[in-house]
């Protein structure tokens, strides 16, 4: 999936900033911030999804498991963190309404919530899933039946999370 690249740049053009407009820009510079590493962690979480499925080890599972999980749960903090900021610019916006510089921030603020969207609907579960089904049809076409089985019921990454609850 393409996630659409906005470009939001901090200019004056040429006619200076007021305070209010400074300190929203500064807030947005940080939601652009947080917001690129998500992208940058979502595509390390699938590379080490895949790792996590080629490891030939506990060890290396294991350790490769547990760096994703790590991985995971901080992506989670900063997309709720993000998430939290564009609430928080949107409670400021409503609070300043009527000028053009409130019309300005409400459309940066609506395109940052739109990327926010577009970033959040990035399918790397499903993709790791689709991965683990991969390895286990693998596992299952080199194995007999006796053989593949209790090391397919051992694969945890080849199970889909609707299978696991």
């Amino acid at each position: 999936m393409v996630i659409p690249h906005f470009v939001i740049q901090e200019g004056d053009g040429g006619t200076g900033q007021s305070p209010a407009m400074k300190e929203f820009f500064r807030k947005v510079d940080s939601v652009k911030k947080d917001m690129d590493a998500i992208k940058k962690n979502i595509s390390e979480i699938e590379k080490k999804h895949g790792d996590a499925l080629k490891a030939t080890s506990k060890a290396t599972t294991s350790k490769t498991e547990n760096s994703l999980h790590n991985l995971m749960d901080t992506t989670s903090d900063l997309m709720q963190s993000v998430k939290t900021k564009l609430t928080d610019m949107k409670e400021d916006e409503k609070a300043k309404k009527g000028d053009s510089e409130a019309r300005m921030r409400m459309n940066l603020h609506k395109t940052l919530a739109q990327k926010f969207v577009a970033l959040s609907q990035v399918p790397w579960p499903a993709t790791a899933a689709q991965a683990g089904a991969r390895v286990a049809s693998r596992v299952h076409h080199h194995c007999t039946s006796e053989q593949g089985q209790p090391l397919l019921g051992s694969m945890s990454l080849a199970r889909s999370p609707a299978r696991d609850e």
